[in-house]
């Protein structure tokens, strides 16, 4: 198996090299002649040299040759089956979003390296032969330091770094955006589950089963999903006293939970980690082969896994799971009928749904209608619950809050390691689910730890985790991308609510965001359809949705720590200084905490960098909530959810989602019932450019050139005549009288003067108008939030 992962991983590296030549060779030749350098397993090399259908190959090769299977799953990974015409010339990786949602649209990426900074589509001219060279240049080094040069998981994670803008041919155009990274990737999760599906089937004549065009139309492959109830719950079940790390430790716990379940569902069906599609916001994909043994592998290891979760967090957590039989032609998107593909996607989606309302089989149920134990006496000062079991520092602690407390502190090591021990070598290891038997436990160390104990006692070890490292050394370790940007206080610890608050420019309030991006299934499953077209489904294929949410997995999970460690939107008068907390960000949403104005700015930042990156394909919607820092941290997030959901509810001109709530939701009076609406829901780019660009500027700019006729009092006086507007007809006259009472002497400057009659025609024209009214009102109140005095709050 390792051969063919290998092999497989590496089969179209030869890409890279004609592009840093600029030559015509074949890629194929070039490839091997590029990795014998480092490998001499003559099967490996035969896999890179032998995995297009070019005249003589197929009998040069034994049939039971693994470059078969590597050849068969090229095509069904988005690969030509024919070798490129020795002609065609390299250039720069296509936005997956081009085709997305009906757009043609022709951004490309620079050829570079994966960083810390987030590629955007690139707008001017690039050497390519010099690109690619410096990218080969960075392949070439990472393989001489790699001590295993056949470590599939090391490889994986070196091709993900120097080739995840590198396309995965010479082909231009729509068709080249699919990067040589995701294409290596998939590749050899096809190759893998091709070798089960044989050896299930006693085949050994790979040359003739591949060649053979009715293999495409067999059910071959299973996807799988498995989604994880009970997050926002889970994440949540903290009391103010240090929820701050103590929320950070379980939304960390969760991902960490499900890298590991994965990890441990791919080990019971025999297959590496490159079968693993996807992971994020507690969702994940796998692609398995349809073989009796895979599928009880699975049933299984869920079986097993969810009986410890529920064994360790009762019916908090659970995880369901859909698995359907597939074919490769409809993974490939070359079945006649596009819904062969979506049907996938549709099938394991119903199936989740459905295990979700049925959990648990009978005994289960009879087990949890059992009288529970009594409880302790005294509550847990972190969650509530009353099963305490230890003392701690900042009081009693249950066992689960124990864990957590246990590795919050450690998570932000800048060299940290995440080790799965074989068993919790100490009680308050936070459990991770197994295979069989007892759970494993969860030890957070430094990286020279880690290697010692790898060295010293191999067997405790299980796997291990790193977050966000771009090197690939010595130690055998998973990486991870992890939103964990977080605010730190001069004693490098992180800063509490209260600390948060304190922060605050004017009123001291804590912001929470909450973002999601919008009508993201849709465009996973029906996104790259086109109807009215010839072929409709001509896009549509698991290369392309993997790549899709791979680019924003790498967004929302990598790249947005530095999008907000570097503060760029600031309101006119204002300042960042970028304290804000990311608490999680998944693959497709984010929640993050900090002074509110931060927050405000953070999410400006946040949808500039996504809109740039999408192209606007897709589009983000977010609710801002401002809170007392004694506020029931479960109550903020309710309430954030609850913007989160009336800017969802609102659509620009052109149909489209793209909306943030801003403050809170209000009782208003409908047909004789109070509704609860929020009044501050503005597509992003009103808000920038109507709300804060034009209505908060002339206020900050006026009010500041005067600031003791037109203070915080006339600010509130301002607000109160436009509020009532909604209640009672507007007053004219009391709102022209408001305006000519803070008229300017006749011997102030001139420029002041002009400045002040300007300010009051603009504002008698928006009073009269309920748009230009309503983002006054929010102008006005972002305003008084601003240049509240600390008295005040």
């Amino acid at each position: 198996m390792q051969q063919l992962v290998v092999g497989a991983l590496l089969h179209d590296i030869g890409h890279l090299v004609c592009g840093a030549q600029a030559g015509h060779a074949a890629h194929e030749q070039t490839g091997m002649q590029l990795i014998q350098k480092w490998i001499q397993d003559e099967q490996v090399l035969r896999c890179i040299s032998h995995h297009h259908n070019q005249p003589g190959h197929a009998n040069a090769l034994a049939a039971d040759d693994l470059a078969h299977l590597v050849r068969a799953a090229n095509t069904l990974a988005g690969g030509s089956p024919s070798a490129p015409s020795p002609a065609g010339s390299y250039g720069m990786l296509s936005s997956v979003f081009n085709l997305l949602n009906g757009r043609n649209e022709k951004a490309v990426f620079a050829p570079v390296p994966l960083r810390r900074a987030p590629a955007m589509p690139c707008d001017h001219t690039v050497d390519i032969k010099t690109s690619y060279g410096q990218v080969l240049q960075g392949f070439s080094q990472a393989m001489e330091r790699l001590q295993d040069k056949t470590d599939a998981n090391a490889l994986l994670q070196i091709l993900e770094v120097f080739t995840s803008y590198i396309p995965s041919s010479a082909q231009t155009g729509p068709t080249a955006d699919l990067s040589l990274a995701e294409h290596s990737r998939l590749t050899a999760a096809f190759s893998c589950c091709l070798l089960h599906w044989c050896r299930q089937q006693d085949i050994h004549d790979y040359a003739s089963f591949v060649s053979d065009a009715a293999f495409r139309k067999q059910e071959i492959f299973q996807l799988v999903s498995v989604d994880t109830s009970g997050i926002q719950r889970f994440i949540y079940n903290v009391v103010q006293k240090g929820a701050l790390k103590a929320l950070r430790a379980r939304s960390f716990y969760l991902e960490l939970l499900l890298e590991n379940a994965m990890d441990t569902l791919l080990a019971a069906c025999e297959l590496p980690r490159v079968n693993l599609l996807y992971t994020g916001g507690g969702h994940a994909y796998l692609l398995v082969p349809n073989t009796a043994t895979a599928t009880q592998a699975i049933q299984s290891t869920m079986a097993h896994m969810n009986a410890q979760l529920l064994a360790q967090y009762g019916t908090d957590l659970f995880m369901a799971y859909g698995i359907t039989p597939c074919s490769g032609a409809a993974l490939a998107g070359t079945e006649d009928d596009p819904a062969a593909y979506t049907n996938v996607f549709r099938s394991v989606s119903t199936q989740v749904s459905a295990m979700k309302l049925r959990r648990y089989d009978a005994d289960t149920l009879r087990q949890l209608n059992q009288p529970s134990p009594a409880a302790a006496d005294r509550e847990c000062a972190a969650c509530g619950s009353l099963a305490v079991v230890a003392d701690r520092e900042g009081g009693r602690l249950c066992r689960v809050c124990s864990s957590f407390e246990k590795i919050s502190s450690a998570l932000t090591m800048q060299d940290s390691c995440f080790v799965i021990t074989a068993r919790q070598e100490q009680p308050d290891d936070p459990p991770m689910l197994s295979l069989s038997g007892a759970c494993h436990g969860l030890q957070v160390m430094h990286t020279a730890q880690a290697r010692e104990k790898l060295r010293t006692d191999p067997a405790s070890v299980v796997r291990i985790y790193r977050k966000n490292t771009l090197d690939t050394d010595d130690l055998p370790a998973i990486r991870l991308w992890m939103g964990d940007l977080t605010a730190r206080n001069p004693q490098d610890d992180i800063m509490q609510f209260s600390e948060l608050a304190a922060a605050s420019s004017g009123i001291e309030r804590i912001g929470v965001l909450r973002a999601d991006v919008d009508n993201l299934g849709q465009a996973f499953i029906q996104g790259f359809m086109r109807p009215g077209e010839e072929k409709p489904g001509r896009w549509l294929s698991l290369a392309r949705t993997m790549s899709l949410s791979r680019a924003l997995s790498l967004f929302f999970k990598f790249h947005l720590n530095a999008v907000l460690s570097d503060p760029v939107y600031t309101l006119p008068d204002g300042k960042r200084t970028g304290q804000v907390t990311i608490i999680y960000s998944g693959g497709d949403d984010l929640l993050l905490v900090g002074p509110w104005q931060e927050v405000l700015g953070a999410g400006m930042d946040v949808q500039h960098a996504f809109r740039r990156l999408t192209g606007g394909a897709l589009t983000l919607s977010a609710g801002v909530g401002l809170f007392d820092e004694k506020y029931p941290l479960v109550h903020m997030a309710r309430e954030t959810g609850r913007l989160e959901d009336a800017a969802k509810a609102s659509t620009r001109p052109d149909g489209e989602k793209d909306a943030v709530s801003l403050f809170g939701m209000e009782a208003v009076e409908s047909g004789g019932a109070q509704l609860l609406v929020n009044q501050h829901t503005y597509s992003w780019q009103e808000l920038e450019q109507q709300v804060l660009g034009e209505k908060y500027t002339l206020l900050a700019d006026t009010l500041a050139a005067r600031p003791q006729e037109l203070g915080q009092s006339f600010a509130y006086a301002l607000l109160d005549l436009l509020r009532r507007a909604d209640e009672e007809k507007l007053n004219i006259a009391r709102l022209a009288y408001l305006l000519a009472r803070r008229e300017c002497a006749a011997s102030a400057p001139q420029d002041i003067q002009q400045a002040y009659n300007t300010f009051k025609q603009r504002v008698y024209e928006w009073a009269l108008s309920p748009r230009d009214r309503g983002q006054l009102i929010t102008a006005l109140m972002i305003y008084i939030y601003t240049h509240r005095t600390k008295e005040e709050s």
